[in-house]
């Protein structure tokens, strides 16, 4: 009976150390791939608006609250920085809806980021 489970650790140990190259190469593009793909993407979003954004048009794009805490507990972030929304704080809500801590989108669209954070619908008009 032991002799049957070292046969098994050595058929195992056998297969870790034959990894197929050629599996490893096919990942290793893939991912240069989807790299590419993602900054390919971004380039295309900042050449398409090669416009400078300055914060008097961030600000007449964006929709602005006064946030209050509600009863029922909810947590709700900002998905930029990842805070809970304060009692009094600016929210920021942009054409899709979405909404974040005022300064944090504005942040966010002055560093030339041209899209939702969530959606990625853009935030330029038209």
């Amino acid at each position: 009976m032991e002799s049957e489970s070292d046969d098994d650790m050595t058929t195992e140990s056998e297969s870790d150390d034959n990894i197929d190259i050629d599996d490893m190469i096919y990942l290793i593009r893939l991912l240069e791939d989807i790299v590419l793909y993602v900054e390919g993407n971004e380039d295309e979003d900042e050449d398409e608006n090669e416009e400078e954004v300055t914060e008097e048009i961030i600000g007449n794009m964006i929709k602005t609250r006064i946030h209050r805490d509600t009863d029922d507990g909810e947590e709700i972030i900002c998905v930029i920085c990842q805070c809970e929304y304060e009692n009094d704080e600016t929210i920021g809500t942009l054409e899709c809806q979405h909404e974040y801590h005022e300064s944090c989108i504005k942040e966010w669209l002055l560093k030339g980021k041209r899209s939702c954070p969530i959606c990625r619908s853009s935030v330029l008009p038209s």
